[in-house]
Formats: structure tokens, sequence, C-alpha cells
């Protein structure tokens, strides 16, 4: 995997080579450690090279290995609020497609909108439960999609069409509803969607964890 390194990490480790750099961003963020934390560790690699000079793999040895030998703390797991909002937003934009989808397809025939019960339900519930295995076992579904990412291709297509057939297997009765009413409910879900988002951008507690160093 190769990562593109910002302008803040080339100015504060100039001295490191960029390859290492990228390869022990990698690992760590792997390991699931804060972008704060990733910055210290750069920053102790370069301050070393800066001094000392020399080769940063002679020095340190090769990234993957320096990573592992830190044991770091899992400063970026997740907490319980954090987790809940993960399953309510991936709840509210599948079913909100759902219905969105359902409500434009009736709206341009002319007839109502038909929303299967067991097939909505099922692919609500898949959508839960891929983000709940994303949250207990990141790290793996992340090392797998950068150490083998053809293996990756597959399982996830495979996953797929797992749910797509389990969906039409589930599909049951299905409900005749106006188009306006389910369009209008898909484009309010997805809109709740974008207010959990921005709700928490503004509270500071979104999942994005750039790399920060200390302050000089």
């Amino acid at each position: 995997m190769r990562i593109s390194l910002d302008d803040e990490v080339r100015e504060r480790a100039p001295h490191v080579d960029a390859a290492w750099a990228e390869a022990l961003i990698v690992e760590l963020r792997l390991r699931g450690v804060s972008g704060a934390t990733v910055g210290d560790a750069l920053l102790e690699v370069e301050t070393h090279m800066a001094e000392q000079g020399g080769s940063v793999v002679e020095a340190f040895g090769e990234a993957k290995e320096y990573a592992a030998s830190l044991d770091l703390p899992d400063t970026a797991r997740w907490t319980a609020p954090q987790v809940v909002r993960v399953c309510a937003q991936s709840a509210l934009v599948t079913l909100g497609i759902q219905l969105l989808v359902g409500g434009a397809a009736a709206l341009a025939s002319g007839g109502d909108a038909r929303i299967a019960i067991g097939t909505t339900v099922a692919l609500v519930l898949s959508s839960v439960v891929v983000a709940l295995a994303l949250v207990a076992k990141g790290e793996v579904v992340l090392r797998l999609a950068v150490e083998r990412p053809v293996l990756g291709i597959l399982l996830l297509g495979g996953a797929s069409a797992l749910v797509v057939l389990l969906a039409v297997a589930l599909a049951g009765p299905a409900l005749a509803l106006p188009a306006v009413p389910v369009l209008g409910a898909g484009i309010l879900l997805l809109g709740g969607f974008g207010a959990l988002m921005l709700v928490a951008r503004r509270r500071g507690s979104e999942l994005d964890d750039p790399i920060r160093f200390p302050q000089a």
C-alpha cells in the first residue's frame, strides 16, 4: 500500500526516508494508533536521524518491525458512543437509500412504491453487522486489504453476494405505499445521516484522526 505523505509530515520529518515513513505510518495505523501518537513516534525518529544521520533502516530496522517494537497502546479505540453512532449511520443510510430508490422508481412509473419488508430488514441488519465487524476487527480487515488486496476484494464480493441472496430469500411480503411519502422518508433519513455527521464534526468527535505533531 502506498500513501501520500502530506506537507506537514514531509516538513516535520525531512530526514526520514519517505518510503520508510510511509511504511511506519501504515503499520501504526493498522495497529489502531492515534494520529497524535503516530506524530510523536515519527518525530522521535526524525530527531535521531537529524542528529546522527545515516540510514534509517540501519538505525531503527524495518518500519514494520520498529512499529511492533514500540508496543504503543491502542489510543484510537472507538468509544461506545462512537460505535452507536456508526451503527445508526449505517442503518440510516441503508434504509434511506432503499426508500429513496423505491420512492423515486414508483414516482417515475406512476404507481405505488413496493417495499419488501424482509429485504429491507436484511440489508439494514447487514449494514449494522458490517459496521460492528469493522469496529471489533478493524485491524484485521484493513491489514487484509493492505497486504492481500486481491483476497480482500474476493471476500468482499462474496460477502456482498451473500447479503444480496439473503435479502432476496427473505423478501417476504411487500408494503404498497404512496410514492411521495416513501421518497420523502428516504430524503429525511439521508438528511438524518448527514446531521449526525455534522454534529460529530462540530463536537470534534468524528472518526477522522489526522497525524498530529507536538507543538514546537
